[in-house]
């Protein structure tokens, strides 16, 4: 869980740590950049208070998959983002992105894990965390001063399609193991 909430979150950091430069090089205004943040807030808190029961009743894939391929939709539409409602939409997707997979994620690493060492795994799944934005954060402002924000946000998307692939390997070799 931690080194896919690694992955996911390096493809996230594309938006979640540049958005404020993208909407001032696209000469966007303030208020647009508010609207999304906020929604991405409010988002994150719904989606997060809406499936928190779901995590461990069911497949993870069947959160994670719908939540990648809207990290997905938002890297390939966000470069034509021009308007309120479509901040605003943008906002709702990158929401459903980071809020369900850091839910799923993080509830998966510490309820995987033996009792005595739910507190190793919670630091582990945190610090893969603060890893993939540093790490990332870097290689994706690279890569916006040699390719511009639009193609990095389909380099993430393709991140995302990455991390589909893994989960699905992943967690259905987990729940094939006889420990589950």
């Amino acid at each position: 869980s931690s080194l896919i909430q690694f992955g996911s979150l390096f493809c996230t950091t594309a938006i979640m740590v540049f958005i404020p430069l993208f909407f001032t090089a696209q000469e966007l205004s303030h208020a647009l950049l508010g609207a999304y943040l906020t929604t991405v807030g409010v988002a994150i808190l719904l989606f997060r208070t809406l499936l928190s029961r779901l995590v461990g009743r069911i497949n993870p894939l069947v959160l994670l998959i719908p939540a990648w391929l809207c990290g997905i939709a938002e890297c390939l539409l966000l470069p034509h983002c021009r308007t309120m409602a479509s901040c605003i939409f943008m906002g709702i997707l990158f929401g459903a992105v980071h809020g369900i997979v850091w839910m799923t994620n993080g509830s998966l690493a510490v309820n995987r894990a033996a009792p005595h060492r739910r507190g190793a795994a919670n630091g582990t799944f945190y610090l893969a965390f603060d890893a993939a934005i540093g790490i990332a954060a870097t290689v994706w402002g690279v890569c916006i001063d040699n390719v511009g924000y639009a193609n990095t946000f389909r380099l993430a998307a393709c991140g995302y399609g990455v991390m589909i692939l893994i989960a699905v390997l992943v967690y259905c070799r987990w729940r094939r193991s006889p420990a589950s």
